[in-house]
């Protein structure tokens, strides 16, 4: 036999693959474990049990499916109690003149019986033992001739022609069906044009979530705010004790609070206006500028077809009309399955009886098993019914990120569709946190802002003051070709007067 462990394993599917799994799944996940107990229950009773005791009826005139007439029919066939013998003490009188029953000697009338009756037993009635009777222990009824092997003929002859297939097949039909039911809950993250997409979409949302970036660019938004209201007097006040810079070629240049990036120093850190914000070193501003590589190509990639969505919509349909077909047959079969049952196996040359009656030892057992799987399987439907609903009341294939832009600064974060937008309402019906981290690598405001600060981290003050050199006409200038985007170290070089990018 196999453990429920082994059959359970069916039903497992990765433990990343649990963020895309809602509240429905998982119980049906438990369900379907309860389902497999019971049928694993049922099946292991059916084969440590004889499923069937067959006896000659004796009478032809009495039938076998009731009680009551089993009770007649052994009555019937019952012989006659045996004889018993009456031993009696006889009255005497005294010499005063009165009668009385004088006890007599038990073991004399114990030697008195013949020595056939072996099984002989003396009752005497007490305390006085004036009556005594012989009662005969032999055993009673119709003797039947037939030898063991026979009855065991009969007992397998009939389990095959009269017992209804619902009583004999039962344990071995939930099984298969829980079995089915437990596959088409995870065929979606096993089938190949699926699996690999769920597998690195999984992959991308770990990453994303755990990612130093999502937490800097999820809390840049209040830092932002608090710099603009309370750090705008600071700057002015440092800006009036610097000199006025010199007029240059590079239009509206600025000047800094006066520090500079070390080169040393990680790309974030407490600036000197007291405001804290999350540190991320190169490796970590690296990966995140990797992960929305790995983002924008992941959503164009999906957002092409929806065979994510059908599929999990065709494996509820399924599950669904298994459950109708599981409480359909069993609901009408369920009554077939009798305690009492007349068989006729057409051995009379060998056994020399015709009918037999039959009890299924198992009948109550199943039956109470089978009610209490139909219980658990209605509760599985029901809950298949309630994702129905679900699945086709909501547009799915659709999803917005206007809370997260509400929330947020990045007011750029698009909405999605299709298979896309149906893992992201998945992920809601998990942990609406995923979403929110996510939609932070959806955003080209959150891409230019990590560039601006990697850009800031490789070029600092130091590394642009050593490219600034002297044209011909004796001015400061500093070349950066090929770059993203401007260092805003440039604008802490006070000499600077033209800027070649």
């Amino acid at each position: 036999m196999f453990t429920v462990t082994e059959v359970a394993s069916l039903s497992d599917s990765q433990p990343a693959y649990r963020i895309l799994k809602p509240w429905w799944d998982v119980f049906l996940d438990y369900l379907g474990i309860v389902m497999l107990m019971l049928s694993i229950f049922a099946g292991t009773m059916q084969f440590s049990r004889d499923p069937l005791c067959c006896l000659p009826k004796l009478d032809e005139n009495v039938t076998c499916l009731s009680d009551s007439a089993i009770q007649k029919s052994l009555l019937a066939t019952a012989s006659p109690s045996a004889p018993t013998k009456v031993f009696e003490t006889e009255n005497t009188t005294t010499d005063r003149g009165t009668t009385e029953r004088v006890p007599f000697d038990t073991d004399a009338v114990q030697r008195s019986l013949p020595l056939s009756s072996k099984r002989a037993l003396l009752y005497c009635v007490s305390p006085n033992q004036h009556m005594c009777k012989v009662l005969d222990s032999s055993p009673s009824g119709r003797q039947t001739g037939m030898e063991y092997m026979q009855y065991i003929f009969v007992n397998q002859k009939c389990y095959h022609d009269v017992l209804p297939w619902i009583s004999k097949y039962m344990p071995f039909l939930a099984l298969i069906h829980t079995v089915i039911l437990m596959a088409s809950s995870n065929f979606w993250f096993k089938y190949p044009k699926t699996s690999s997409k769920l597998e690195h979409f999984v992959s991308i949302l770990g990453k994303c979530f755990e990612s130093p970036w999502t937490t800097k660019a999820l809390s840049e938004t209040a830092c932002e705010e608090s710099e603009v209201t309370g750090t705008a007097p600071q700057h002015q006040s440092k800006l009036s004790d610097h000199a006025s810079p010199p007029k240059s070629n590079l239009g509206s240049v600025s000047a800094s609070d006066g520090g500079s990036l070390n080169p040393s120093m990680p790309m974030f850190a407490k600036d000197q206006s007291g405001v804290s914000v999350t540190i991320l070193d190169k490796k970590d501003g690296e990966q995140a500028k990797a992960l929305f590589e790995k983002v924008r190509k992941f959503r164009l990639h999906v957002e092409e077809s929806d065979i994510i969505y059908q599929l999990y919509t065709l494996q509820s349909l399924v599950k669904t009309l298994k459950i109708l077909l599981i409480v359909g047959y069993t609901s009408y079969f369920v009554d077939q399955i009798q305690f009492l049952h007349e068989c006729a196996p057409d051995v009379e040359e060998l056994i020399g009886y015709t009918t037999f009656c039959c009890t299924h030892t198992l009948a109550y057992l199943l039956r109470k098993v089978l009610y209490t799987y139909m219980a658990v399987v209605v509760l599985y439907g029901l809950v298949c019914f309630y994702t129905l609903y679900w699945l086709f009341k909501r547009p799915l294939k659709e999803y917005s990120f206007e809370k997260v832009r509400e929330e947020s600064n990045f007011s750029d974060i698009p909405d999605v569709k299709n298979d896309f937008a149906f893992l992201m309402h998945m992920i809601d019906q998990y942990d609406s946190l995923y979403s929110k981290r996510f939609a932070v690598f959806l955003s080209e405001v959150s891409e230019n802002k990590l560039r601006q600060l990697s850009l800031n981290h490789e070029w600092s003050y130091e590394k642009l003051r050593q490219h600034v050199t002297k044209n011909a006409q004796d001015k400061m200038e500093l070349h950066l070709l090929m770059l993203s985007g401007v260092p805003e170290a440039v604008f802490d070089i006070l000499d600077l007067e033209i800027l070649k990018v």
